[in-house]
């Protein structure tokens, strides 16, 4: 039914080896749902980059596209910061270090705010197994 769906059959040989691993028993169905909805919204050329040219897997190309195939998530941002109910939104904190260190770790975030999902993680272990 998947593999009807597609005008092109590009994807196919990935299909195959996810099947295969359900057929194996090394992913269970929610797993197969999950990667298969993955393989059926990521974009032919994403994939292929990630599989076979990206050096480094944490930062990839085209990371919203990515996001929304559901092969990355939004990283969980634990920054707390005091509020001000005054005028001034953000209250400056006395403890220069305090700051620094909220200041250091918003920009950390910003710079990899997305990390891999389960389902992509089996995914890509699924389609590089030789």
């Amino acid at each position: 039914m998947v593999i009807d769906s597609f005008s092109a059959f590009d994807k196919c040989y990935y299909y195959g080896k996810v099947w295969i691993a359900w057929l194996n028993k090394e992913i269970n169905t929610d797993e197969f749902i999950e990667i298969v909805d993955i393989l059926q919204n990521i974009f032919i050329t994403d994939l292929e980059r990630i599989l076979y040219h990206s050096k480094d897997r944490a930062s990839y190309k085209n990371e919203d596209r990515l996001y929304n195939c559901g092969f990355l998530a939004r990283k969980n941002i634990s920054i707390s910061y005091p509020m001000n109910s005054g005028s001034r939104m953000v209250e400056v904190d006395k403890d220069v270090s305090r700051t620094k260190e909220y200041v250091e770790n918003f920009i950390n975030h910003m710079k990899q705010p997305y990390v891999i999902t389960k389902a992509g993680k089996n995914l890509t272990n699924i389609l590089t197994k030789k």
